[in-house]
């Protein structure tokens, strides 16, 4: 469902492992170049830490639990699977030094995130610990008063937050309605002067790890400079073709501005289109184009001459509401376009510029191939001509689990192997080892991925599989190599469900399964089942936590 949603891209996964490992490795970039705030002061400072722990408990991963799948649409989840499955990605940014947070436009339980103090203030600054700066997300103090009628007016709904949660800005650019808020509550109350001095001193502390204050702004001299007449960009002409030869189609709904620059490529000087990239590489004479906007007989009589026709379509470029969809089909005109170049005879290859996967209906059956270019950017133009037109590797888009796919090559496993079965203290650790042969005649990669299953739960219902460790490798034909992993308490063990009270993980004694690739059927409870090699088991047998010992906590 949360394809639907008009953020879908800006999220890296669906599991937190995943998002876990992702989050770090953009983190550890970012002390390179300084994503956020700093790019917009146009600054780089390596020595610098602005990873910003963004849209905490964010819309993106939450639109599942909404009735919808929209963007702002309200969520409902136990405190089980906020902490076990979405709370993690949130924790290791923390953990890695996250030092700015920005809250989210939705509800939770019936609670706008904005006036949360469950999660704004006991988990977020108790349990997790963070001593960040909290930012909102755009305007959303006075969403309170418009958007979810928790309060009456942006005083009361500044109260609210200030009161409920340890937010330090208010993400307001083009009015003072927060500052005039506070000035009010203020004279109301002087006890809201230590309120806001905490939030002062993260913003300052802020400012200080940035080094914001050390040099002036770059650039000041230029301000007056903007909406002259010698200010060519923007005077620059707008161009109004579509998805083949427009750089801002290929671009994402933050590319320049809130929802992206389709039809501005003066603003995106460097960039190449799909037909400029076509041209560099076959010739301005090897190649026609139409533009599909305008569609009339032309489009067919040019395609049946033509050995490749390469169609490039997709989704206007979004961010946030304006991006939410009813339908994940394309736009039926589109399909319907790709059938009739496809009737003349020509081979089409469909190139796809958009924010989330699309349901192609007709087209693959009618095209000699489909190239998803995604969200490729500036120069995703010299991408995609350079992969319809030039010889390269080939690499196939899964269609199954993760790390299934197409392979010039066969792996075989060896039965996975454990250091113990039996664990009897949370100190203990399990050593998995499986051997990997590349049992084919080419060399090859292949991910060998480590699920953990909790067959029984007391607690709650246990997921049927979780990737828990993943590893890839290169093998030469007939080559063996073995892959080693450790599991680790934190691996076997859940949050308990009380927030507020310290992130405690629990596991109770029971039995748990290690499956070795994403395929393999373990076939737990069929007591008569064939041992399947790939699967282990390993018993736990601590003490501390009988099964069904756990008490429910709410």
């Amino acid at each position: 469902m949360w394809l639907l949603f008009g953020q879908e891209d800006q999220t890296t996964e669906e599991r937190s492992q995943l998002i876990n490992i992702t989050t770090l490795s953009i983190m550890i970039f970012d002390k390179e170049i300084v994503w956020c705030l700093i790019d917009l002061v146009a600054r780089k400072r390596s020595e610098a830490e602005a990873e910003w722990l963004n849209l905490y408990l964010d819309t993106g991963s939450l639109t599942q639990k909404t009735p919808s799948g929209h963007d702002k649409d309200a969520a409902e989840l136990s405190d089980y699977d906020l902490l076990n499955y979405f709370l993690p990605p949130f924790k290791a940014a923390a953990e890695a030094g996250s030092i700015s947070a920005m809250e989210n436009y939705i509800s939770i339980n019936g609670v706008p995130t904005i006036a949360n103090g469950k999660l704004m203030n006991a988990l977020l600054r108790d349990d997790l610990g963070y001593d960040g700066m909290m930012v909102s997300d755009y305007a959303e103090v006075e969403e309170l008063a418009n958007f979810h009628r928790t309060a009456r007016n942006y005083t009361e709904a500044t109260r609210l937050s200030l009161t409920h949660t340890s937010l330090d800005m208010s993400m307001v650019p083009d009015d003072v309605s927060f500052v005039n808020a506070i000035k009010a509550l203020l004279a109301q109350s002087p006890q809201y002067l230590e309120r806001l001095k905490a939030s002062a001193r993260r913003v300052v502390k802020m400012k200080w790890k940035l080094g914001l204050n050390d040099t002036p702004v770059p650039g000041a001299q230029n301000v007056a400079l903007v909406g002259k007449d010698d200010d060519t960009r923007l005077r620059s002409n707008l161009h109004a073709s579509r998805f083949a030869d427009n750089i801002g189609r290929q671009c994402g709904g933050w590319t320049i501005s809130w929802q992206g620059c389709a039809d501005q490529d003066h603003l995106l000087p460097h960039g190449i289109t799909v037909k400029s990239g076509i041209e560099q590489i076959g010739g301005n004479n090897s190649v026609s184009f139409f533009n599909g906007l305008y569609p009339n007989g032309s489009a067919k009589e040019m395609a049946s001459k033509a050995e490749y026709t390469i169609a490039v379509i997709g989704e206007d470029p979004y961010a946030e509401k304006p991006g939410d969809i009813d339908d994940l089909a394309l736009p039926a005109g589109q399909i319907e376009y790709v059938k009739a170049l496809a009737s003349t005879g020509t081979k089409v290859i469909v190139v796809l510029f958009e924010g989330r996967p699309r349901l192609l209906g007709e087209i693959p059956e009618n095209v000699h191939a489909v190239v998803n270019g995604l969200l490729a950017c500036e120069l995703g133009g010299q991408a995609m001509a350079e992969d319809s037109m030039e010889d390269g590797a080939y690499y196939c888009v899964n269609q199954w689990d993760f790390g299934t796919g197409l392979s010039y090559t066969d792996f075989t496993y060896s039965e996975v192997r454990l250091s113990r079965t039996l664990v009897g203290s949370s100190s203990e650790e399990v050593d998995v080892a499986v051997d990997v042969i590349n049992s084919g005649n080419i060399a090859g990669k292949e991910t060998v991925m480590l699920f953990l299953i909790q067959p029984y739960r007391s607690l709650n219902v246990p997921k049927m599989k979780q990737l828990k460790k993943f590893f890839k490798i290169s093998l030469e034909p007939g080559e063996t190599q073995t892959v080693n992993f450790t599991l680790t308490a934190d691996d076997w063990s859940v949050y308990y469900p009380q927030i507020g009270h310290g992130l405690k993980k629990v596991a109770e004694d029971a039995d748990f399964v290690v499956a070795i690739k994403p395929e393999t059927d373990c076939d737990m409870y069929n007591e008569t089942a064939v041992a399947n090699p790939l699967c282990a088991t390993f018993t736990l047998s601590t003490g501390e936590h009988p099964f069904g010992s756990f008490e429910e906590p709410w």
